[in-house]
């Protein structure tokens, strides 16, 4: 017994010598780096590229159109489709997209013409496009820009002109100018709805041209928004866009009122400022509504302003939840200048 506690003593001694003696030179394991993948390798579950990738335009001239394609191939292993994502771009039209239930075959380059319009403002333009592509494992996004210098070479003093009705000196002029200096004529100008007459002579030949502008209709009631084109005979611009936009002579603060917690609250009282953009001395006759549901008091401010308070007086037989109705702000001696402002509320 003797014998055997003395050789199990002596084996766990010599295995404890042992155990220090191997770990001490046993690294730890390294870590391989993470490597960048650039290559494209085939994937099972299909994997598009764009080819073209960045496609840059280069130079554009201002008004022109160009012809490009973009080009897409399927690396994948597996049948791919595509769809577009953001359509609001005016300058990018696409020919010739894939339908929804056309497929990219794998391997298959696939070509998407697209017509490029360069009719925005000059200077260096970035597009971006998204793509939803579908595999039959997953959905993902892929997206790539298109890039473009639209050049000009006829410029306006202004690109945005603002006209008020009624107003007897309401004229807006405006030059047009070859940035390159080349001779040219104007023949013609199109404009919105035919809401402001254009004055310029077609017969002139020149590098800069004046153009005058006024309201072909005075009695407009609401804000009008529009854009001429003024076309031109240029070696190399053929139009030259301005926006404009056309406001009636008598604004309020607000447009819309909208009443809240009518429940709690139905004499909740609301107001409006009411003011010449002429800056010209005026009445309020009185103020109305469509329905009769709004009751209005007219308080008189300084600089030619008028402040009006008005609440819903509902009738006990009124059923429904929800009450609207529009304010009519009538001007003295302007039976077109009245001022409209719908108001709305829940009653429940």
């Amino acid at each position: 017994m003797l014998r055997f506690k003395h050789r199990t003593h002596l084996a766990l001694s010599l295995l404890l010598l042992i155990i220090p003696s191997c770990t001490k030179n046993i690294d730890p394991p390294q870590k391989e780096p993470i490597k960048q993948m650039t290559e494209s390798i085939p994937h099972k579950e299909g994997r598009l590229i764009i080819v073209n990738h960045n496609y840059d335009l280069g130079d554009i001239d201002k008004g022109s159109s160009t012809q490009c394609k973009l080009l897409l191939r399927n690396e994948g292993l597996e049948d791919i489709t595509i769809r577009r994502q953001n359509q609001g771009c005016r300058s990018i039209i696409f020919n010739n997209f894939p339908a929804r239930n056309k497929s990219i075959k794998s391997g298959e380059t696939f070509g998407i013409n697209f017509s490029y319009n360069a009719s925005l403002m000059p200077g260096r333009k970035v597009h971006q496009l998204s793509f939803k592509v579908t595999t039959p494992w997953e959905t993902y996004m892929l997206e790539t820009k298109i890039k473009a210098n639209v050049i000009e070479y006829v410029s306006t003093s202004s690109r945005h002109i603002e006209l008020i009705a009624n107003n007897q000196d309401n004229q807006k002029d405006m030059t047009i100018s070859s940035i390159d200096g080349s001779l040219f004529s104007i023949t013609n100008i199109d404009i919105t709805k035919n809401l402001i007459n254009a004055t310029f002579d077609k017969n002139i030949k020149s590098d800069k041209h004046r153009i005058s502008f006024q309201i072909s209709n005075k009695s407009i009631k609401t804000r009008q928004l529009g854009r001429f084109t003024i076309n031109i005979a240029h070696p190399k611009e053929k139009k030259a866009e301005v926006s404009f936009v056309i406001l009636p002579e008598f604004k309020s603060s607000s447009r819309t009122i909208r009443f809240r917690n009518l429940a709690n609250t139905p004499k909740a009282t609301r107001n409006v400022t009411i003011a010449n953009r002429l800056n010209t001395p005026f009445e309020i006759k009185n103020v109305t509504s469509t329905k009769g549901l709004l009751k209005a008091t007219i308080s008189e401010l300084k600089n030619d302003k008028y402040q009006i308070y008005f609440h819903f007086d509902i009738p006990p037989e009124y059923t429904s939840n929800f009450v609207k109705d529009t304010l009519l702000i009538n001007i003295k001696g302007r039976p077109n200048s009245t001022i409209h402002i719908p108001c709305y509320g829940r009653l429940e």
